[in-house]
């Protein structure tokens, strides 16, 4: 089982103090892994330029944190979201059987290496201008979609006109096939990812992503923009974390499970995953490392 967390869930274990070691053997007998991700260490990374006091001191506890359970069997990573339509358009053309969205034990390392350098405290200049250029890639993508959705009235409406109880269905129904919408969408995504694509190739690929019924990225990824703009048509502004917070339950797409601390997440994370990953919110009155084992599959099953 592969359990991908919230970075606030990286925060409550750290919180909580639980014990690396502890946690690895009652998961790893379990069969499961916790599942970091690249955007997770970005959130974690923004600590370091935090505007409370002792802000340093508070990230680097957090990476040394880290560090203890990355050393561990019980932790996976997973690749950047677009990195994973990458696998799967790999796997579209033959190149590979299935789409791999884990990170390989030598790009582990190397991520294990650069924990242990931020444990440290070490918030070089280059990891200040990872930070700055994410957090532009956020801005930037919630201001145009919101202006896209303003500068288009006929969308606009059309948007409106699809009630909240009515707006799964018809997020499904928009990616169950290549409907026109979908493979603009999509179309996008593929030449942002590989920019040699020609608008051809790229629709050509990005219909047989929404023709195929094991890939689950590139859908996930054409539902994330329409849930994105039917927000923006319905609410007019959009909450300053929903892209990043989004980012998270795109990360999960692969995985058995999500969790997080965040109940308004739930409102939406069905609405982008599949039914093959389960959505869980950890409410503190239980231990959390009490609360992962619950989740486990022979645990849930001794419960049942």
């Amino acid at each position: 089982m592969t359990i991908y967390a919230d970075t606030n869930i990286w925060n409550e274990l750290c919180d909580q103090g639980v014990d690396s070691a502890q946690i690895e053997a009652t998961l790893v007998a379990k069969e499961t892994r916790l599942v970091l991700s690249y955007h997770t260490v970005y959130e974690l990374l923004k600590t370091f330029r935090g505007s409370r006091a002792h802000a340093r001191l508070r990230a680097a506890k957090l990476f040394s944190h880290l560090d203890a359970h990355l050393v561990g069997k019980h932790i996976m990573c997973v690749h950047e979201i677009l990195e994973v339509l990458g696998s799967e358009m790999h796997a579209v053309a033959g190149r590979i059987p299935a789409p791999d969205p884990f990170v390989s034990k030598h790009d582990l390392t190397e991520m294990i290496s650069e924990v242990r350098r931020l444990a440290d405290g070490d918030f070089s200049e280059q990891a200040d201008a990872f930070v700055t250029e994410r957090r532009g890639l956020s801005s930037a993508a919630r201001s145009g979609q919101k202006d896209h959705t303003a500068a288009r009235a006929d969308m606009k409406e059309k948007l409106r006109a699809i009630s909240a109880d009515k707006l799964q269905a018809w997020l499904i129904d928009s990616t169950a096939t290549a409907t026109p919408t979908a493979l603009s969408l999509l179309s996008g995504k593929i030449r942002y990812r590989f920019t040699e694509a020609t608008l051809d190739d790229s629709l050509s690929y990005a219909r047989a992503h929404l023709e195929s019924r094991t890939l689950r990225a590139a859908k996930a990824l054409v539902r994330a923009d329409l849930y994105f703009n039917w927000r923006c048509a319905h609410r007019g502004s959009i909450p300053k974390d929903l892209y990043d917070d989004m980012y998270h339950v795109l990360g999960a797409i692969y995985c058995d499970a999500y969790v997080t601390k965040e109940p308004a997440q739930a409102e939406y994370a069905h609405l982008l995953l599949t039914p093959a990953t389960s959505i869980h919110v950890y409410a503190p009155e239980v231990p959390i490392a009490e609360w992962l084992e619950s989740l486990t599959p022979q645990r849930a099953a001794a419960l049942s």
